[in-house]
């Protein structure tokens, strides 16, 4: 999942621009969250730090 800059809302991994506030999604992503309680996670992370939901990279 990437994280907005702007209004901080989940969108999905492909996800050009942000589906709350239309803004751009630029960049690498730098971290994961997780899909389940939102918990920003390492990049590279296999599960979830806090819930441990299992957590991937969609290439």
């Amino acid at each position: 999942m990437k994280k907005c800059p702007y209004c901080n809302t989940l969108n999905p991994d492909d996800a050009e621009v942000c589906e709350n506030c239309e803004k751009p999604l630029k960049g690498q992503m730098l971290a994961l969250v997780c899909p389940n309680c939102g918990k920003v996670n390492a990049l590279g992370a296999r599960e979830c730090s806090i819930c441990h939901t299992k957590l991937s990279i969609i290439s």
